[in-house]
C-alpha cells in the first residue's frame, strides 16, 4: 500500500504541458504570486503545482506564512497569480473576466473559513439560502427546502430559525459548511475551519467536511497546521517557503 506521501507525490505528477485530465475537479500548474511592492515585496507562492480529484479529501499543511491561505485564495478565484495556470472542471481561469470568474466561484466552489461570516441578523436557514438566490439557479421556494434539508445533513435541522449569533462556535462553523455546500459545489475549500474550536466540535467539523468528499465525490481541499487533521485527508502536500515539498 501507498504511503500518504506516495499518493500526494502521485497526485502531482503530470506532464507540465498537458491538458488538465477529465477526471480533476481543481489542477493548478506553476503558480507564481508575489506581495507587497518594490523593496517591500515578498515572493509568497514559486511555482506551485498540484491537482485534485471528485471524492478526494486532500490537506495542505505547514507553518505560518508558507502561503497555505495564498495558495487557497489563488484556488478560489479570488485572486490571480503572478504566473502559472488554475483550471477548475477542466476550464483555464487565467484569461477569465472578473465577472466570469465570480460566475464559476459561486456555482462550482463552497468556502468554509476559520470565521465562519455568517450574517448575525439573519437566522441559520437565511445564511444558507442566500448563495442560492444570489446564484438564481433554483426558485425562491426550492432554495429555502434545499436550505432546510442541508442544516439536517449537518445535524442543526432544530436550529434553522434561530439568529446566527445565537449560535455556539461548532453550530456556526456547521452553519458554514451547510452554506458552502447550497450551491452544489464540485470543490469545497476549508481554510482552518478548526481553528476557533473546542476538540470535541473540530471532531464534528472534520467529520462532516471528510464525509462530504467521499460520500458526495465532490472534491475537498483543507487548509491546517493541525498535523492530526491533515493526517485524516487521503493525502497531505506540506508547504515550506512558497513551494509543496
Amino acid at each position: 500500500m501507498k504511503s500518504r506521501a506516495a499518493k500526494a507525490t502521485a497526485q502531482t505528477a503530470f506532464p507540465e504541458t498537458s491538458p488538465p485530465p477529465e477526471e480533476a475537479v481543481l489542477w493548478c500548474r506553476d503558480v507564481c504570486r508575489s506581495l507587497g511592492a518594490e523593496e517591500g515585496r515578498v515572493e509568497v507562492l514559486r511555482g506551485v503545482s498540484l491537482m485534485l480529484k471528485r471524492g478526494q479529501s486532500q490537506a495542505v499543511a505547514g507553518p505560518s506564512g508558507c502561503g497555505k491561505s495564498t495558495l487557497l485564495y489563488l484556488l478560489g478565484l479570488l485572486d490571480r497569480p503572478d504566473s502559472g495556470e488554475v483550471y477548475l472542471q477542466g476550464r483555464a481561469m487565467g484569461g477569465v473576466s472578473d465577472a466570469g470568474r465570480t460566475r464559476a466561484r459561486c456555482g462550482s466552489i463552497g468556502f468554509v473559513f476559520q470565521f465562519h461570516f455568517l450574517l448575525a441578523e439573519f437566522t441559520a436557514l437565511e445564511n444558507v439560502t442566500l448563495p442560492m438566490l444570489r446564484l438564481g439557479r433554483y426558485p425562491e421556494r426550492e432554495c429555502r427546502e434545499r436550505a432546510a434539508a442541508l442544516l439536517e445533513k449537518v445535524g442543526l435541522a432544530d436550529k434553522s430559525s434561530r439568529l446566527a449569533n445565537h449560535l455556539s462556535g461548532g453550530e456556526r462553523q456547521r452553519v458554514a459548511i451547510a452554506r458552502a455546500l447550497a450551491n452544489d459545489p464540485a470543490l469545497l475549500l476549508a481554510d482552518e475551519p478548526t481553528g476557533n474550536l473546542d476538540e470535541t466540535n473540530a471532531a464534528k467539523v472534520v467529520d462532516l467536511l471528510l464525509g462530504i468528499a467521499g460520500g458526495e465525490e465532490r472534491a475537498v481541499l483543507l487548509v491546517t497546521h493541525n498535523a492530526a487533521i491533515a493526517a485524516r485527508c487521503g493525502g497531505c502536500w506540506t508547504m515550506r517557503g512558497g513551494k509543496i515539498v
